[in-house]
Order: C-alpha cells, then sequence, then structure tokens
C-alpha cells in the first residue's frame, strides 16, 4: 500500500462515509423511532452489505462500467427510488406510533439495512472513485483488497453507530409527539434531498 496515498483516500473516506447520505439519516431515524438495541439488526445489514460491496466496486471499477457505462445510471435511479421509499416508511411509522401507542411496530431489519446499502448511488461513486484513484493498485491483489474493505467497514459502522445513538438521544429527550414529528420529518425530507440529489 502506497503510504503518500494512505492519508487522503483516509480522509476521503471518512467525509464520504461519516457525513448525512441515506445510510446515516435512516440510521438516525431508527434510533429516533426505535432507540439502539432495535436498530442493531438493520445496522448490522448495512455493515455486511457495505463489506460486500467494497469487494464487488473494486472490480466494477476495473471492468464492468467500462463495456457498460448505462449500467451506473440504472444503479443510480433505483437507489434514489428505494431511499425514497425508506422516506415515506420512516414518515408513516412515526404517525403510527401516536395512533397506536400500544401496538408492536416492527424496526427495520437485517435485510432492510442491506438493502439500503446496495441500493446506495453514493456509496457507488466513493468505492468507484476509491478503487479508481487511491486503491487502483491494491484493487487487483485479493489480500490488500479485503483489508481495505474490512477499514471502511469499520468506519461505516462508526459511522452508523453514532448516527442511531444520535437517534436514540433524540427518543430519549424529546417525549412531546410534535417534538419527534418534527425531527422525523426532517430526517424524512433530508433522505428524499439526497435521493434527488443522487440522480442530478
Amino acid at each position: 500500500m502506497n503510504l503518500a496515498t494512505l492519508g487522503p483516500a483516509l480522509a476521503f473516506a471518512l467525509i464520504s462515509i461519516c457525513t448525512p447520505g441515506p445510510n446515516n439519516i435512516a440510521s438516525a431515524a431508527m434510533g429516533t423511532l426505535y432507540g439502539l438495541r432495535k436498530t442493531l439488526p438493520f445496522l448490522v445489514g448495512i455493515c455486511l452489505s457495505f463489506f460486500l460491496m467494497c469487494l464487488v466496486s473494486a472490480w466494477v471499477a476495473r471492468t464492468l462500467l467500462a463495456r457498460f457505462p448505462a449500467l451506473e445510471a440504472l444503479l443510480t435511479y433505483a437507489g434514489a427510488a428505494y431511499v425514497i421509499y425508506l422516506a415515506v416508511s420512516i414518515l408513516k411509522t412515526s404517525y403510527q406510533f401516536d395512533a397506536h401507542p400500544n401496538a408492536a411496530t416492527q424496526p427495520a431489519g437485517l435485510w432492510a439495512g442491506f438493502t439500503l446499502q446496495l441500493l446506495n448511488p453514493k456509496f457507488l461513486v466513493f468505492a468507484l472513485t476509491l478503487f479508481s484513484t487511491f486503491f487502483a493498485a491494491e484493487a487487483r491483489q485479493a489480500r490488500s483488497l479485503v483489508l481495505i474493505a474490512l477499514g471502511l467497514t469499520l468506519i461505516s459502522a462508526f459511522s452508523v453507530s453514532s448516527w442511531t445513538l444520535f437517534g436514540s438521544w433524540v427518543r430519549q429527550h424529546m417525549h412531546r409527539p410534535a417534538l419527534r414529528h418534527t425531527v422525523n420529518l426532517l430526517l424524512a425530507l433530508l433522505l428524499a434531498y439526497s435521493a434527488l440529489e443522487m440522480v442530478r
């Protein structure tokens, strides 16, 4: 691994992974609705998919997009549609809590988190940039690629957990339904905005 590119690559990864995006905003919303413990399967799904997609993106950066450039647009629109669906689901669930306070609503599980990451165009752009520039050489070496993917997945786990803890804090301190609705509305709007930004 080239140490000269490690610093810039790490800075790029931290900024890309930890700033607001579909995964982080959805994690915060889940934390607000359910707390950290019930959101854990969702977070595990994101991280498993993140690791897998790192490996796949390294291959895609080298081969597939060069042959099928239209695939990038297809993935972007599919991801944006799923993020919009998730934003609507978060809003609906938020209001169901007050309409049926004793109802056992189900948090999004492992597969929902896995799918969100799988269809996340922000990640696709990030990973393709990373593996076609900073880690172009390492993407061709299986051992180096796995280590890089593990390191990036740990950053992702830290990020989504932190955002979920923020949502959980909101859940504990905002007992008034109007405040909870406002926070969830803002998070849902941020998700919708990120979906629109994906397809611009």
